[in-house]
């Protein structure tokens, strides 16, 4: 079963779900400081387009999958939002320096600047995707971690 924790933040009501995909990687070696203020980071500006969608109460959603590519293992962490969602032309733009959709709020547009430069130097990537305004949106990363441990039997003969 998912697990969810209701938070207020910003004067908005949110949800944050976590799928079982979440319990089912397990444990992975990653730069979890760097990670936490990352997923902390996509949490407010989730609380935020919840709050510009003119919504009450909002959704974020968490969800998580190791990939292997080229021998390579990779955890992929997607963070999805019932807010006010992205423009196609801003899908790659929310990442710049200094771009920022809520200027009126004080906003300086660096967040998930930060979050794209912090996630680039795990040699990651970071991605926007929705399908359009009033439609929620998912950010979605991908870093590389080592090879997970596979239990060995030690069990003595």
């Amino acid at each position: 079963r998912d697990k969810a924790v209701e938070v207020s933040m910003l004067g908005e009501q949110v949800s944050i779900e976590l799928d079982q995909s979440l319990q089912a990687v397990g444990t992975v070696c990653v730069a979890r400081t760097v990670l936490r203020l990352v997923v902390q980071n996509l949490i407010i500006n989730a609380a935020e387009a919840v709050r510009a969608a003119g919504r009450d109460k909002g959704v974020v959603r968490f969800s998580a999958s190791l990939v292997c590519d080229n021998d390579q293992y990779k955890l992929r962490l997607d963070c999805a939002d019932t807010g006010v969602g992205i423009a196609a032309e801003n899908l790659e733009r929310v990442f710049e320096k200094g771009y920022s959709t809520k200027r009126e709020n004080g906003n300086l547009g660096i967040g998930l600047h930060w979050c794209a430069t912090a996630i680039t130097a795990l040699r990651g990537r970071v991605w926007a995707t929705s399908d359009g305004l009033h439609r929620g949106a998912t950010l979605h990363l991908i870093v590389p971690v080592p090879a997970p441990v596979t239990a060995v039997n030690t069990k003595a003969a």
